[in-house]
């Protein structure tokens, strides 16, 4: 609007690519990640070793692969999880703002491509055309689950993710509801809304096993087979939509399952990707097998292979945390890993955060940024900006539980809470949604900040009290969040309490001085896409 060009802009920009994505889909429903432009040329779409020979690619080289690709397919490992991110950035974006100019034309095709793909994928083995590579392991069809080629590290699936099932579940509920108040469509409603249910009625049946204790809890794969052939896997990955992040998603119905879920993912005995550090400085968290490496270039270095925490699943677990203890604990661990650096990376050796992978990964660092915005920003921004249209006495549930904050309300507010100082300085763009939960989450943090640690407890991290000045400067036009923390270690129990995330602050630690000033995504949605050409 004229009245905040730079939100506009900002809008324009989220929204035009919002369009683009679904044309991506249109392109090619399978794709997971896509060129930004066609042609003969190796660096063009699509791509010339991984699709078929085609109208549109007749110097491509995959005699196997099918269907053909399109016109920017980059890459065509059919990850499940990637058409729900789009659909549920569309759907935050709509609930953030109220706009529903994005729901054009387009993207009811998108939808409806979108679940007619799904369907088929049900009866893989008898329905789809679809061939990327030879499969691993064999799994039973037409049991109501959704199969995926890749699961969300980019890894090879064996049967069906139960992750991503159940991020389909409450995409599709969100979808129907796109397709009844804004499409107008009622049987496309209707059949995405029977899709969601037959979906997590194959969960409750086939993706809730017993653990080695007897409990239920979710697998996090299964094959669709009962008795002797059944194979589930127990365990979880870093990578999203994984278990961990269920309560983060919004799926609720089994939370005493995912309570058993979550103790046993966070369990190195339990979890083959849950992985501690020696003693004394250590390091604990959920990671991935998934590794890549040959990306340092900014800081060359030594590397971490195979048994890596990825901050992702810190944050992860910090965001999903109900005891505010953990939070700060985690958070602190997080500040410590960055191995000198203000940019998280994808994951680094739990015994040295030196040896890391990526210089720069920009889904950790976005979903970090998230996580500042939502718990840890200073509780006074819960009243800035509020729609001055809305009627102060309105209750939260009326305005579906969130204040609008207006990008004009930049807010700097410096706590010195006992032994923790937190500064934060805020520009929050228009749309971004600032919850009660919100505002009582960083209240119940600023609470045990400000509670005085035990006096045996060492010294965690000597950060700067204030980071403000490090928003000026290369990245003052993008006036991301600020923040700094000054603590000491709280060494509060938990459930883990015997592997809790301890270093002292005599380490070669260097604070982390614009802990977000370089985490670039000042995110609209509650959740980064990807789909672009270099995935993770």
């Amino acid at each position: 609007s004229a009245a905040n060009p730079e939100g506009e802009a900002v809008r324009k920009i989220l929204e035009a690519a919002m369009k683009r994505q679904i044309l991506f889909i249109l392109d090619d429903p399978y794709g997971s990640a896509f060129f930004d432009s066609h042609g003969e040329s190796e660096q063009q779409g699509p791509n010339k070793n991984e699709c078929p020979k085609s109208e549109n690619c007749p110097t491509c080289g995959c005699t196997r692969c099918k269907p053909a690709c399109g016109l920017y397919t980059y890459q065509k490992d059919f990850e499940l999880d990637s058409p729900f991110y789009v659909l549920l950035l569309h759907y935050r974006y709509w609930k953030a703002t109220g706009r529903t100019e994005h729901f054009d034309e387009n993207f009811a095709k998108a939808l409806t491509s979108i679940y007619n793909l799904l369907r088929i994928e049900q009866y893989h083995k008898t329905k789809s055309d679809y061939f990327y590579k030879d499969l691993s392991g064999d799994f039973e069809e037409g049991i109501g689950l959704i199969w995926s080629f890749a699961i969300p590290s980019d890894d090879q699936a064996v049967g069906y993710n139960i992750p991503q099932n159940l991020m389909g579940v409450v995409v599709l509920r969100q979808a129907s509801e796109i397709a009844t108040t804004v499409l107008k469509n009622n049987k496309l409603a209707q059949d995405l809304k029977d899709l969601a249910l037959e979906v997590e009625n194959a969960i409750a049946e086939y993706g809730i096993v017993e653990d080695a204790s007897g409990a239920k809890v979710y697998a996090y794969s299964v094959n669709g087979f009962k008795g002797e052939k059944a194979h589930n896997v127990l365990m979880d990955d870093a990578n999203m939509p994984n278990l961990l992040w269920i309560p983060y998603l919004g799926y609720t119905g089994h939370d005493d399952i995912y309570t058993q879920t979550r103790r046993d993912i966070l369990s190195e005995e339990s979890d083959q990707n849950y992985f501690v550090g020696p003693a004394p400085k250590w390091f604990k968290g959920l990671g991935s097998r998934h590794t890549t490496t040959g990306l340092r270039p900014l800081h060359p270095g030594a590397e971490c292979w195979g048994e890596c925490i990825w901050p992702l699943g810190l944050i992860m677990e910090g965001m999903t945390a109900t005891d505010p203890k953990d939070k700060v604990r985690i958070m602190k661990a997080i500040l410590s890993s960055t191995a000198g650096q203000t940019v998280l990376h994808e994951g680094f050796l739990p015994s040295d955060p030196t040896h890391y992978n990526r210089d720069l990964f920009g889904w950790a660092n976005a979903l970090f940024s998230e996580w500042v915005f939502r718990q840890w920003a200073h509780p006074t921004l819960r009243n800035e900006g509020k729609n001055p249209q809305k009627n102060s006495q309105e209750s939260p549930e009326s305005s579906s539980n969130t204040t609008i904050l207006k990008q004009s309300s930049a807010q700097k507010a410096t706590n010195s809470l006992g032994k923790v100082s937190i500064s934060v300085s805020v520009t929050v763009s228009e749309g971004h949604s600032y919850s009660e939960a919100d505002a009582n989450a960083q209240d119940a943090l600023l609470a045990l900040a400000a509670s005085p640690s035990p006096s045996s407890s060492p010294s965690f991290l000597g950060l700067s009290a204030s980071a403000s000045a490090a928003a000026k400067g290369k990245h003052s036009k993008s006036r991301p969040a600020q923040a700094a923390l000054d603590s000491n270690n709280d060494n509060n129990n938990n459930d883990n309490s015997d592997n809790d995330n301890d270093h002292d602050d005599d380490e070669d630690q260097q604070p982390l001085q614009r802990a977000t000033s370089q985490l670039h995504a000042r995110s609209h949605s509650q959740h980064s896409v990807k789909f672009s050409r270099n995935k993770k």
